[in-house]
């Protein structure tokens, strides 16, 4: 007699049909839930990894999360939440185009122990005070640029500007550098005031971590910040918001998640990508344009333009020089 368990081609039947199909269903259920299991594991590892490391370091919540926005907003408002408004800035004061520029007048001021500053009467850190107007025989070298121009961390001598001003007995060297600034920012301090000392020679200090900050409208504080419109540069976020409109609008700093946070940083902002790999994203496109308007503002007011690039150690990037030799 035949088999008639078997199909027509004399096969046992699948165990994927009928009742056979059970067992797979369970395993199939079993392996999505040790894999939800596995990710709330994960992100738990993490939101304990996270909190655990800014308790016993007492890292701010920019060094835990990096350099984006947001963070930079929170450990902002963290930090000043209970203090009083005066003290906000340190050495700095707030300003509606720029954001924040150095208080006038400063003589030798030190704030959260860093290397004492002195500034000129305009609030620039320059040992002696510049007239617009100027003097017959003389030519101005302007410089912009952020903290490795402003001299964060060294006295008012040691500072590369002040060191080629005494190097330069013909010259007027007008340090014009801020510390956290992005280029954006150097481009308005270059057109309000740069130019009005009728410079020779414009330097920019271009670090190469400007490129992501030129994408922020909060950094060390609220900041201007450039967008693209059909290939036009156009200034949004000014005025600067006020240091009590911030708080006001504000949260109550640290995220009840630290987990949720560091994962949806990862997923909106970029930071994580190399300087060479920001060049061609459009916040290197952004850059490029803030440079070209530098430029043809240097063009306008008779100056030659230099760029001079800061690496970033222990790992400079040459793919950055190359590319804005490219540029220019």
């Amino acid at each position: 007699m035949p088999d008639r368990s078997a199909t027509p081609h004399g096969q046992p039947p699948s165990p994927t049909t009928g009742r056979g199909s059970a067992p797979q269903r369970g395993s199939l259920r079993a392996r999505l839930l040790l894999l939800a299991g596995s990710l709330v594991l994960t992100l738990l590892a993490v939101e304990v990894g996270f909190r655990l490391y800014s308790h016993f370091t007492g890292a701010s919540f920019v060094e835990v999360f990096r350099d984006s926005e947001e963070t930079w907003k929170r450990s902002w408002i963290e930090r000043h939440r209970d203090r009083d408004i005066e003290t906000f800035f340190g050495s700095d004061a707030y300003h509606p185009k720029f954001g924040w520029k150095p208080r006038p007048n400063l003589r030798k001021a030190s704030f959260d122990g860093v290397a004492p500053v002195s500034t000129n009467a305009r609030g620039w850190r320059n040992l002696r005070d510049f007239a617009f107007a100027k003097p017959a025989g003389v030519k101005r070298m302007v410089v912009v640029g952020d903290s490795f121009t402003f001299g964060e961390q060294e006295e008012d001598e040691h500072i590369w500007p002040a060191v080629l001003q005494d190097t330069l007995p013909k010259w007027d060297v007008i340090n014009l550098g801020v510390h956290g600034y992005g280029t954006d920012q150097q481009l308005l301090v270059l057109q309000e005031e740069g130019v009005r000392y009728r410079p020779d020679v414009v330097v920019v200090g271009f670090f190469v971590h400007n490129i992501y900050r030129n994408t922020l409208r909060f950094r060390d504080y609220a900041k201007p910040r450039f967008v693209l419109d059909a290939g036009q540069l156009v200034l949004t976020n000014v005025p600067v918001p006020t240091p009590r409109e911030v708080l006001a609008d504000g949260d109550s700093g640290r995220p009840l998640s630290y987990a949720w946070f560091w994962l949806s940083q990862r997923l909106h902002h970029p930071r994580g990508m190399s300087p060479r790999e920001a060049l061609h994203h459009e916040m290197g496109q952004l850059t490029r344009a803030i440079l070209a308007e530098m430029r043809a503002t240097c063009q306008r007011c008779g100056a030659k333009m230099l760029v001079a690039i800061i690496p970033n150690p222990p790992k400079p990037e040459p793919q950055i020089e190359q590319a804005v030799i490219e540029w220019g």
